[in-house]
């Protein structure tokens, strides 16, 4: 038993190495700064959809949500403000109505430049001095995290109104956690539950795309323990199992409404002691296209079919919500490609995405269409 013991701790030491030497240390410019993106081992010329396709995520703990991105960080693609978020306070017009736009790493635009991120697209689709359209979308939130971000925007930011984008991540999270076996928590029960990543600081390349993992910072033994575990123990790297959570699609389905349901109504009572409104969208994904094209088919059959069969059970479910703008037909007669990934949009798809704000949001079509 020992002789096992101590051949499994070997084994899980060499990973351990491995990972650090092999993935962190070779990456790590040591610098506050995105690395360029030779060095990041993207071709940006391979596809016209992912042009501008460097993903980064520097994150940081935050004491009111569950983390934001580095503040005042400016990189070569990527840049925050001093709140961590994806906009420029000096540009904010007072005088004109304020849009604040939550959401996940689809609403942040991962694979896009700031000006192509479905906020920048609704300010210019809008029009010159009509709106300040802030990106307040922060990779992995799901309505659970936005409603911290949301409190604490509105408390320094005048936002006339709110956009809530999401979908995915209330999928993804909820059932990461169930994976995880996540603390049985009665808060966690009721408005949901915190983002798995949310203990390190990265910068993260879509591994999609020939990407690289690593670490911000100095080396830290309880990280790499911590990212073994998870993907060799745990599996929750694997976001769906098939094992756990074909069980009963139905009812996690359901779990996963009830939260979301939930989280509206926070939501909309915070906007009501503030005097504002808000708009609650049921993004669109990969799954819900009707007509694919040959990329984005064979991205949809990569998927473990459970993925596929909850994505459109929590789809149907969310478009039946009153309180719920639902896009997931948006991209209907759409053959074109539009999907990076099985979720992540770039330049034309978020134009698609900010027109189709415009057109059903009221504020939207008051403020841009009159």
């Amino acid at each position: 038993m020992k002789h096992f013991a101590l051949i499994f701790i070997s084994i899980a030491v060499c990973v351990l190495i491995f990972e650090f030497v092999i993935l962190e240390l070779k990456y790590d410019d040591g610098s506050n700064r995105d690395i360029s993106i030779e060095e990041a081992g993207i071709d940006v010329n391979s596809d016209p959809v992912i042009k501008e396709d460097l993903e980064v995520y520097q994150i940081e703990p935050h004491p009111w949500r569950w983390f934001n991105m580095a503040r005042n960080y400016q990189g070569q693609f990527h840049r925050t403000n001093s709140l961590g978020y994806r906009f420029d306070m000096d540009a904010v017009d007072p005088e004109i109505p304020t849009v604040g736009f939550f959401g996940g790493s689809t609403m942040y635009s991962v694979f896009t430049i700031g000006e192509y991120s479905i906020p920048s697209l609704v300010q210019e689709t809008c029009g010159a001095g009509r709106i300040n359209a802030l990106n307040f979308g922060v990779g992995g939130y799901s309505t659970s995290a936005e409603i911290g971000a949301y409190m604490e925007a509105i408390r320094h930011i005048r936002l006339d109104h709110a956009i809530f984008y999401d979908g995915v991540n209330e999928i993804g999270r909820y059932i990461e956690n169930v994976q995880s076996n996540g603390p049985d928590n009665v808060v966690y029960a009721k408005i949901g539950f915190p983002y798995d990543e949310t203990r390190f600081s990265e910068i993260n390349f879509n591994k999609n795309h020939n990407a690289k993992h690593m670490w911000l910072k100095e080396f830290n033994i309880e990280k790499l323990i911590h990212k073994f575990i998870r993907k060799n123990i745990y599996k929750s790297d694997t976001v769906y199992n098939e094992d756990i959570i074909a069980d009963d699609l139905i009812a996690h389905s359901d779990n996963i409404i009830s939260i979301y349901e939930r989280n509206v109504e926070i939501i909309k009572f915070i906007a009501r002691g503030h005097k504002a409104t808000v708009d609650f969208f049921w993004q669109p994904s990969v799954f819900s296209k009707s007509v694919k094209s040959e990329r984005e088919i064979a991205l949809a059959d990569a998927a473990p079919a459970v993925q596929t069969l909850l994505h459109r059970e929590v789809d149907r479910s969310a478009g039946d919500l009153a309180a719920v703008i639902d896009l997931t037909g948006v991209f209907d007669g759409q053959n074109s490609r539009v999907y990076v990934d099985a979720v992540h949009l770039g330049k034309s798809g978020n134009q698609i995405i900010a027109s189709s704000m415009i057109e059903k949001s009221p504020f939207l079509r008051s403020v841009c269409l009159n």
